[in-house]
């Protein structure tokens, strides 16, 4: 976690016991990891199903030029996930969600940072040239 990050949510946190609130530490038992990896492969399957969806809208296979590559790299990865991976990912965000249930009934609030470091700038996440190349690479043959 960025230390601006950090710094706001103490500030607001702060605030709160001011303005007459109880604020005490305390997080949900999430897997954090486990949550980001079903993210990731949720992410991926949505892309290959937007590529299939494409696909009929356009009445032909669906070309590389027709998205950018990263689309078209987070399609090839999608389609290396089993309908299992998907529904193992998607039973992951309920166990989140039952964990974040069990911790509101003791909590009213849950006071986390949005992001954990600041707005990236617009264009900043852009591949770089090596990397626009490796998936031009990657796209080309298909290497999900």
């Amino acid at each position: 976690m960025h230390y601006e990050c950090v710094k706001a949510v103490e500030e607001a946190a702060r605030l709160l016991e001011e303005l007459g609130h109880k604020v005490e530490e305390a997080q949900p038992e999430v897997d954090g990891k486990g949550i980001a990896n079903s993210y990731l492969a949720l992410c991926f399957g949505e892309v290959a199903a937007e590529m299939e969806e494409i696909k009929a809208k356009l009445g032909r296979k669906v070309k590389t030029s027709d998205v950018e590559n990263l689309t078209w790299t987070l399609g090839l990865l999608g389609r290396t996930l089993s309908a299992g991976d998907f529904a193992r990912a998607t039973r992951e965000w309920g166990i989140a969600g039952r964990a974040v249930g069990r911790f509101h009934q003791r909590y009213d609030l849950y006071l986390t940072p949005t992001l954990a470091y600041p707005p990236v700038r617009v264009g900043e996440l852009q591949p770089k040239p090596y990397e626009r190349l490796l998936m031009k690479a990657v796209n080309a043959l298909g290497l999900a």
